[in-house]
């Protein structure tokens, strides 16, 4: 399976729950404008959690043959949530610089997420080219420290994102 369809199964997969349950907390809220747009924050911040956690997991236990299809599937880990973020730009819960942050935050943690499998590749195949399986595990490894990383700290950007 290419990194682009693992990409959306994910977010697939991720973002279904949460859609789930968004809808309904939106059954049982009283329809004023600060309840909802509170259900709207706390939706925006269930959806970067999981944005993350899918970037973090995508690149496991994957050997990564073609950059371009790795890049191709964080692209569509980073695009996928633009209507959800849209919703809450119009509906007045999120700012545009708020918006504009958490993607600068995801991106940047996309490419950081990135850079770590192309090194093992260059890794792997020119400088121990016999321990690629060594050089597997670590990258799984600190794709793991990764997601735990942003669990961990999650009360840290949430509050630079100021929602």
């Amino acid at each position: 399976m290419s990194q682009s369809r693992q990409a959306l199964i994910l977010c697939i997969v991720f973002s279904l729950p949460l859609l789930i349950w968004f809808i309904a907390q939106l059954q049982f809220i009283d329809w004023n404008t600060v309840n909802l747009q509170s259900l709207f924050r706390q939706t925006l911040f269930g959806l970067l959690l999981l944005q993350f956690f899918a970037i973090a997991l995508l690149f496991i236990n994957h050997p990564g043959d073609n950059w371009q299809d790795d890049a191709l599937g964080a692209s569509h880990i980073l695009l996928f949530p633009m209507p959800f973020m849209a919703l809450f730009w119009l509906t007045g819960s999120a700012s545009l610089s708020v918006i504009l942050k958490s993607l600068a935050l995801i991106g940047s943690l996309a490419v950081f997420a990135f850079l770590i499998q192309q090194c093992s590749q260059l890794f792997s195949s020119r400088v121990f080219p016999g321990r690629a399986k060594v050089i597997q595990t670590l990258v799984t490894l600190s794709h793991i420290v990764l997601a735990s990383m942003v669990w961990n700290f999650r009360h840290v950007w949430w509050n630079w994102l100021s929602l």
